[in-house]
């Protein structure tokens, strides 16, 4: 109950900050990146809950979904198909780089039910400002008690936190229990403290590609360097502090902070894909996430209920074209909520 009433409370707090961000709609770009999705179902499509994720019966079923999909991106390397990341729980898929007559090739290999185009989007990067300028957000984000949100961890799945905002000082918080949650060889550590705790730049999937049109060198750091990440995180969980316009705070201030970098520097990778913020969704979900925020969006291709259309053939029976509807089933089953701000089509113009 508390997890829904803080995820009702946050969606009504994303939505102001939509308003300020909400991309336009614009149509499918061809990425040259593709999600393939093969016929094993994902492995929570048989859990009840993340605690059965450590089960025997669940690390039987990762090797058999791991062991397929290498198998898989070895006969895709003989294609000249490079596999960029891949998901296990919430989808059983590859994420590739490939022609489109490439896709057409991957979908007659057996065991490959579907292959759909990534669909792009950006944000108005210059629309993200910092917080103290969007008072009209923090006027309707429900301040929290001084405890709001203790033992709570939210995750925010946009262009990175700043850990160093007076928002999310860690004083008065102490170490987690589970360690702070990083790739200490790429440097993320150095962007967590106590309060923000876990930290992951998804920046590579979008700055390297065998395309010249796609391929854009960036800082692969989780730092923010857009602010959007930053405000929405501040909304969600910042701690009491004062700013220029008085003293506020987050819906809980006491939650602690994950951040998932899939945006990079402006001007250079303001385009993420679906496939990073899948993969986001699920590195959230294996780190104990209790709500995702996501204030950004896509262009839909499909309705939530559609099964044929647009390019989906049915090719499995009663399952939903949108991989999305699949996905967020799957993460809300396992007990991670997902707060996603309404209005964020994307705009690729």
């Amino acid at each position: 109950m508390i997890l829904k009433r803080l995820a009702l409370i946050l969606l009504a707090a994303l939505a102001v900050l939509g308003q300020e961000f909400a991309p336009r709609a614009a149509a499918p770009v061809d990425t040259g990146r593709w999600i393939v999705l093969l016929e094993d179902p994902p492995l929570a499509a048989g859990l009840e809950s993340r605690a059965e994720l450590s089960s025997a019966r669940s690390l039987a079923a990762w090797n058999r979904i791991s062991d397929r999909q290498v198998r898989l991106s070895r006969e895709l390397d003989h294609l000249g198909v490079r596999t960029l990341a891949s998901t296990r729980v919430i989808l059983n898929a590859l994420f590739v780089r490939a022609t489109a007559d490439q896709a057409e090739r991957i979908r007659r290999i057996p065991g490959v039910t579907r292959v759909i185009p990534a669909a792009a989007g950006r944000r108005f990067a210059s629309q993200a400002l910092p917080v103290v300028r969007a008072p009209q957000a923090w006027n309707t984000a429900f301040r929290g008690g001084e405890t709001a949100g203790e033992g709570t961890k939210i995750g925010v799945i946009d262009t990175g936190v700043d850990q160093n905002h007076p928002a999310f000082s860690d004083a008065g918080f102490d170490e987690p229990s589970g360690g702070r949650l990083c790739r200490q060889s790429d440097g993320e550590c150095d962007y967590t403290n106590k309060k923000v705790f876990a930290v992951r730049s998804y920046v590579r999937l979008l700055a390297e590609s065998g395309d010249p049109q796609w391929t854009r060198p960036d800082d692969y750091s989780p730092r923010d360097r857009v602010g959007h990440g930053t405000a929405v995180a501040m909304l969600a969980g910042g701690v009491i502090h004062d700013s220029p316009i008085g003293t506020i705070s987050g819906v809980a201030p006491r939650a602690r902070i994950g951040s998932y970098k899939v945006f990079g520097s402006p001007g250079v990778n303001d385009v993420t894909f679906d496939f990073v913020v899948m993969k986001a969704l699920e590195d959230a979900l294996a780190d104990g996430m209790d709500v995702v925020t996501l204030s950004l969006g896509f262009p839909a291709v499909f309705g939530p209920n559609d099964t044929v259309g647009n390019g989906c053939t049915g090719e499995v029976p009663g399952e939903p074209c949108d991989p999305w509807v699949r996905a967020l089933s799957n993460v809300r089953r396992l007990g991670m909520a997902v707060v996603v701000a309404a209005g964020n089509e994307g705009d690729l113009s």
